[in-house]
């Protein structure tokens, strides 16, 4: 068997990017420099994912320390603060009565609330494995602040970088937006955009044209494609892209670690403010009944 149909009998660890790239540097006989490009494709993948990981991994962290303080503080301290301060005869303060009335109802319908949540969950990932369902999600996703910014910017980039690679090997235009077009961009909204927009070059529209009248794309990415295919320099001007695009998720993940951090720390000081304040007050006044 050839590489590429050894490769394709392990479909879980080759995906179909890979093997086409690896089919077509058979085909025309640069498999050295297809095997080059994929491998410096795969390594730009690892890099933007070890990133992503790395800038969600202190949010993460800092979610799950306030929910086990909130759990703690408001199921149980406070409560048991509450009936004391009760039995001394001591009015409480708005705030405390309050928090004492959202833990009473977290405590009552916590089962329902879970429930909910995981229901929502799975309404999202089921609504996502139909076609029309997945591109809708997709879409808003691709409208969130900070977080649509990277998901667009990430999709770019492969975009970018797999079109620079496969066009450099000498796969057709056809095969190139197929592979991009099926599960390569890594979202579902863009790569229906992406398979509009080849029904309109297979009309006789230019690629940078195409991708304006489906939208969703930067106007970045089609003026400098229109550039690349005025100076016949398309697969240098996708390779430009991919690399700016890279830099501009890095970004894009730093600013948002940057800002996550003062706004979590914003975050903590006011549930404790607000937990100490509702314990504070009635000691307080505790204190002064004494005086």
């Amino acid at each position: 068997t050839t590489l590429n149909e050894a490769m394709a009998r392990f479909p879980k660890i080759f995906q179909k990017l890979d093997l086409a790239i690896v089919k077509m540097g058979e085909q025309t006989g640069v498999l050295p420099k297809s095997i080059e490009d994929l491998a410096a494709f795969l390594e730009w993948k690892e890099d933007i994912r070890s990133t992503i990981k790395r800038a969600t991994i202190y949010p993460s962290f800092v979610l799950i320390v306030i929910s086990a303080v909130i759990a703690v503080w408001v199921g149980y301290v406070l409560p048991q603060m509450a009936v004391m301060l009760k039995e001394m005869g001591v009015e409480l303060p708005m705030a405390t009565r309050n928090i004492l009335l959202a833990s009473d109802f977290l405590r009552s319908y916590w089962h329902w609330i879970l429930s909910g949540i995981i229901a929502f969950f799975l309404f999202l990932f089921f609504a996502q494995k139909t076609e029309k369902g997945g591109i809708l999600l997709h879409k808003y996703f691709l409208k969130l602040p900070l977080f649509g910014t990277i998901a667009s910017n990430i999709a770019v980039a492969r975009l970018s970088h797999n079109f620079s690679t496969m066009y450099g090997s000498g796969i057709s235009i056809g095969n190139i937006f197929n592979i991009l077009g099926n599960d390569v961009l890594g979202n579902r909204y863009l790569e229906n955009r992406l398979t509009t927009a080849y029904e309109d070059i297979k009309r006789g529209e230019s690629i940078s044209r195409s991708f304006e009248k489906a939208g969703g794309f930067p106007s970045l990415l089609v003026g400098a494609i229109k550039n690349g295919e005025t100076t016949g320099t398309i697969d240098a001007t996708f390779d430009r892209l991919g690399d700016y695009y890279d830099g501009e998720v890095k970004r894009t993940v730093q600013a948002m670690v940057s800002a996550i951090e003062p706004l979590t720390i914003l975050l903590l000081g006011g549930i404790f403010g607000l937990i100490a304040l509702s314990i504070m007050m009635p000691l307080y006044d505790v204190i002064s009944t004494f005086q």
